[in-house]
């Protein structure tokens, strides 16, 4: 002890800790362990001349280690504070189905709430095995393995922080909680309606409306007439994307307010009435686009920046009656339950397999089935390993419980070809559940005989 003291001395360093102090040391990026120091200023055999470790450390039940660095975040005191000491993975699943239920939006919360309690490694992962029960995440320690399944909410994912650390994460902070689950929410729509899957992205927005409406009436600022505005025209655009261009317009009627206060000088509800016009072109009726470009006409603009803006806003209207006028000849007339990135095709036969699964024979002439071979630059063909197609059974509103339109979006994988597709044929493998039975494979058998799947809709996509 004096040689080493003499050399303490010597060197001029002051070490934070003496030997027979208990300590904490960091070994590794999630790991901390309980030691005591048995010997300053460290050296091995080998090291350059002059070069040592300010502390050698003998772990509690193992081995001996040195402390590169005299540093709180390599070495520190212990508290006496009991703590499990394990070192944890989580692993947050992104593909596809685990994405669509909000995967990116898990790892945020977990990557959030694990840096509250520390001790957790956080890391995006492809698929775990388990899709049925998305969003999936994956714990990992030094004792076991542990798949949580269904993380929909931030106390699902403080669940899981909980487990990989041992500590309980806070959520007392009302803003972070706010903000991550405003974070959610726009993952899950983004992704949502980016794959067409429209039950997935309004699932919640009629409830968010309507307390948008309730705050907007309590506190009536500008602010909140905007967040307003943006979320109703969100809705209504999803809306009429999912066929539904009468409940789309009536909730921009809501918002918009009667006709008759309709006005230059307020330009939310100009964008809504705009929003309307698109909406009604969608659906061909060229003659209710007309009459909101009359209100718009009958207006007397005050000067010339309202001048202007009533003229572009009647060009925009004027565009939107052209686009409904070639929409109802290009239909036949039936346009108003088009969904947005689906074709129509008629179930013709059913091959059983096996007790359990069935091949599904669809054809279609709709035209709106475009091609699941993608085109690189040039128009060469771009050649997938594998793409998908998604079903949507009518199963009706009372009976799906995973959103609010009357079906149920199902992904699968065709054992057909994509010039099949093309061609306007389409077989897919579907394994039947009966104990509980699906519902989309329920919904299968109760449209098996002609006239088959009326209003089916699948889109095809490369994966």
């Amino acid at each position: 002890r004096g040689q080493i003291a003499r050399l303490r001395h010597a060197c001029g360093m002051s070490l934070r800790f003496a030997v027979g102090d208990r300590v904490r040391c960091k070994t590794s990026a999630t790991q901390w362990k309980r030691g005591t120091i048995v010997a300053l200023h460290y050296r091995e055999d080998g090291w350059p001349p002059g070069q040592t470790a300010p502390y050698q450390v003998e772990l509690h039940n193992g081995p001996l280690i040195y402390a590169p660095k005299d540093s709180e975040g390599v070495i520190r005191a212990d508290d006496g504070i009991e703590e499990l000491e394990r070192s944890a993975r989580v692993f947050v699943c992104q593909a596809g189905p685990c994405r669509r239920a909000g995967g990116e939006a898990v790892l945020l919360e977990i990557e959030e709430l694990s840096r509250s309690v520390g001790g957790v490694a956080v890391r995006p992962s492809g698929c775990l095995g388990n899709c049925s029960n998305a969003p999936n995440v994956l714990v990992v320690d030094d004792q076991a393995e542990q798949i949580f399944a269904r993380r929909c909410d931030l106390a699902a994912s403080a669940e899981v922080v909980q487990r990989a650390s041992g500590r309980v994460p806070s959520l007392g902070d009302a803003d972070m909680v706010a903000r991550l689950a405003r974070a959610r929410r726009l993952r899950v729509w983004t992704e949502a309606r980016e794959e067409s899957k429209w039950n997935l992205a309004l699932c919640g927005m009629r409830e968010d409306v309507a307390r948008a409406h309730a705050e907007a009436q309590a506190e009536p600022t500008e602010e909140s007439a905007d967040s307003l505005q943006e979320l109703v025209q969100e809705y209504a655009e999803l809306l009429a994307a999912a066929g539904f261009g009468d409940k789309a317009l009536e909730a921009l009627s809501a918002a918009a307010g009667p006709a008759a206060e309709l006005s230059l000088e307020h330009i939310p509800s100009l964008r809504l009435l705009v929003e309307q016009a698109r909406v009604l072109a969608g659906m061909g009726r060229a003659a209710d686009i007309e009459r909101l470009r009359g209100a718009v006409c009958a207006l007397q603009p005050q000067g010339r920046r309202e001048e202007s803006l009533q003229a572009q806003v009647e060009e925009l209207l004027s565009d939107a009656a052209g686009d409904a006028r070639a929409a109802r000849g290009g239909e036949a007339g039936c346009v108003q339950d088009r969904v947005q990135g689906y074709a129509r095709w008629s179930l013709r036969a059913v091959t059983p397999v096996s007790k359990h699964s069935a091949v599904y024979h669809f054809t279609s002439d709709d035209g709106e089935r475009g091609t699941p071979i993608r085109k690189g630059r040039g128009g060469r063909t771009v050649w997938s390993k594998t793409w998908h197609t998604t079903l949507l059974a009518e199963v009706g509103e009372a009976a799906n419980n995973e959103g609010p339109l009357p079906w149920v979006e199902r992904d699968y994988t065709p054992v057909s070809t994509a010039h099949e597709w093309e061609q306007g044929r389409c077989d897919i493998l579907i394994k039947v559940y009966l104990d509980p039975p699906g519902l989309a494979t329920r919904w299968l058998h109760s449209v098996s005989a002609p006239p088959p799947a009326a209003g089916a809709g699948a889109a095809a996509g490369t994966a």
